[in-house]
């Protein structure tokens, strides 16, 4: 591996496919890691069963996708520009006052994909 630990955290199925969300954090982010993913199993696990309860859909969004970076430099503007993007959205979006409305936890993650076993070293650009 390139030395970025990683987690995968499992999530609610989309489209009758099972769903899992994975977690990777900087080299010595460990512990970080973990928090957020023994976080993520409470958070969700909660709500599957809340909704479960209450026999109503548990509304959340995932988004998968794959892009392939040109280099390192590329990946590192990519990121910027999704962090500028996210942000303004939230800005947008997120109101403090709204009565009735409810906060929703966003995770955004980019890490190199895995194409082969657990032992295969990840190409880095």
């Amino acid at each position: 591996m390139a030395g970025f630990p990683a987690a995968s955290v499992p999530a609610p199925s989309v489209a009758g496919l099972p769903g899992s969300v994975q977690l990777v954090a900087a080299p010595g982010g460990e512990s970080v890691l973990l928090a957020l993913a023994a976080q993520l199993v409470r958070d969700v696990g909660d709500l599957i069963t809340g909704s479960a309860r209450a026999q109503r859909k548990l509304a959340t969004f995932a988004m998968d996708g794959t892009v392939r970076f040109a280099s390192a430099v590329d990946r590192a503007a990519f990121t910027a520009e999704l962090m500028q993007a996210v942000t303004a959205l939230v800005a947008k979006y997120h109101d403090e006052q709204a009565e009735g409305g409810r906060e929703h936890h966003l995770v955004v993650a980019v890490h190199p994909s895995v194409t082969a076993g657990p032992d295969a070293e990840p190409k880095e650009s």
